[in-house]
């Protein structure tokens, strides 16, 4: 897996709250850019979805202590099909985007 502390993907965080005005896409709060999170759309950790982990379209801008946690880490694994109709179907809510399946 790549490195998500690097210069690289800190440059991606910084482009994506600049795109996103600093704004959680899930809530709609601006909580300063300390509390906010990159959040990968497409999940870094799934070796399938690697391609995708320096690519600004696949960054949304969350906020860190609420919408991040309750979207990434409330127990969801990528086994659990569920949690991925249910992000899938948030995403497109929240961003108006049509989602499009990298496969």
């Amino acid at each position: 897996m790549k490195n998500f502390n690097s210069y690289r993907f800190s440059k991606v965080r910084r482009l994506a709250l600049d795109r996103d005005k600093d704004t959680c896409q899930m809530c709609g709060k601006k909580p300063g850019r300390r509390r906010l999170n990159g959040h990968h759309i497409y999940p870094k950790a799934h070796p399938k979805y690697e391609r995708f982990c320096y690519d600004l379209d696949n960054t949304i801008t969350l906020c860190s202590y609420g919408c991040h946690k309750e979207l990434c880490h409330a127990g969801n694994t990528f086994n659990d099909h569920g949690w991925w109709k249910r992000f899938t179907k948030m995403f497109c809510h929240l961003t108006g985007k049509r989602w499009v399946n990298p496969d």
